[in-house]
């Protein structure tokens, strides 16, 4: 996912946040594929600024047994 359609996808996602935010007790973990953390990097960056857990494949099976275990 490139241009247009990764910005709206992210825009949406920092919406959801921004709601999941005013509900006690949740929290937003994004896993994406990571295919344009290197092509993208701003509005990457702006995903990594307003929401909690982004993380790629990579880093979700690593430390997001961790993220959660933490959280609870």
């Amino acid at each position: 996912m490139t241009g247009s359609t990764l910005i709206e996808t992210k825009n949406a996602y920092i919406n959801l946040q921004r709601k999941i935010r005013e509900k006690e007790g949740f929290f937003l973990a994004w896993i994406t594929d990571g295919s344009a953390w290197q092509t993208m990097k701003t509005t990457v960056a702006q995903c990594f600024r307003e929401i909690d857990f982004p993380m790629n494949y990579t880093i979700a099976s690593e430390k997001l047994d961790r993220v959660v275990s933490e959280l609870v």
